[in-house]
This record gives C-alpha cells, sequence and structure tokens, in this order.
C-alpha cells in the first residue's frame, strides 16, 4: 500500500514537473516571437524614415538645381532645363513609390510567415498538451485499485472492489 502511495506521488510529481516545463517552453516561443515581431517594427520604422529623409533631400536638391538654372540661363534654355529637371523628378519618384510598394510587399510577407508560425506553435502545443492529459487520465485510472488487480479489465474490477467490500 505504502509503495502504491510511494509510486503515485512520484507519478504526480512527475506529471506537475511536465506541465511546468511545458508551460516555460510556451512562455519562451511567446516571448521569442514578441522579440522578433518588436525587432521587425523596428527595422520597418527605420526603413520609411530614411526613405522619407532622401525624398526630402531630392525635392531640396531639385528646388536649388531649378533656382540655379533660372538665375543663370536665359528664357529658352531655361524652359529645356525645366523640362528636363521635371523628368528627373518624376524618374525619382517612380523609384521612391517603387521602393515603398517593395517594402510594403516584404512587410506582409514577413507578417505572414510569423501568422504561421504561431500557428504551427500554437498546434504543436496543443497536441502536447493534449497529450499530457491524456497521460494523467491513463494514470489516475491505473492508480484506481490499490489492491494489484491491474491486469483485469475496468467493468470486472468495480465487480470485484464489490465483492471485497461485501466479503469483507
Amino acid at each position: 500500500m505504502e509503495m502504491m502511495m510511494m509510486m503515485m506521488m512520484m507519478k504526480a510529481t512527475t506529471m506537475m514537473m511536465m506541465m511546468m516545463m511545458m508551460t516555460m517552453m510556451i512562455m519562451m516561443m511567446m516571448m521569442m516571437m514578441m522579440m522578433m515581431m518588436m525587432m521587425m517594427m523596428m527595422m520597418m520604422m527605420m526603413m520609411m524614415i530614411m526613405i522619407m529623409m532622401i525624398m526630402i533631400m531630392m525635392t531640396i536638391m531639385m528646388m536649388m538645381m531649378m533656382m540655379m538654372m533660372m538665375m543663370m540661363m536665359m528664357m529658352m534654355t531655361m524652359m529645356i532645363m525645366m523640362m528636363m529637371m521635371m523628368m528627373m523628378m518624376m524618374m525619382m519618384m517612380m523609384i521612391m513609390m517603387m521602393m515603398m510598394m517593395m517594402m510594403m510587399m516584404m512587410m506582409m510577407m514577413m507578417m505572414m510567415m510569423m501568422m504561421m508560425m504561431m500557428m504551427m506553435m500554437m498546434k504543436v502545443m496543443v497536441t502536447m498538451m493534449m497529450m499530457i492529459m491524456m497521460n494523467a487520465q491513463t494514470l489516475k485510472r491505473r492508480n484506481e485499485i490499490t489492491d494489484g488487480r491491474t491486469n483485469e479489465r475496468k467493468n470486472e474490477r468495480a465487480t470485484d472492489l464489490l465483492t471485497v467490500c461485501l466479503t469483507d
């Protein structure tokens, strides 16, 4: 009897340990995910700021050039130059837009990846938990009878217990 009790205790402790480990692992995973997300956000922000800066710089430079041209050139040449400048501006804007679009696409992809990872983790966690729970149930069932009749079927066990009680 004492031995049985000891065994039960041991099993319970092990189960508790397993549960703790699982929870810890899940927490760690969550933390990692959060960190990754934060990092990604930071990177995106930095990129955005940089692009904005570049765009502003480009515009300022263009303005300066225009001014210079106006000062220096005569009317006809100035017109041509203006046209050229406009073309350049357009090109720059187009390129910037393209870059922005690319960035957005990248962000979307990353988010999708993260979501997928999260889903996978959840699945794994759920399966693990299920397994642990099942194990606990089986252990409980196994430890229900304490007088040695472990290899018999369940419905027989109940009758055996009844008979034992009656005979006692």
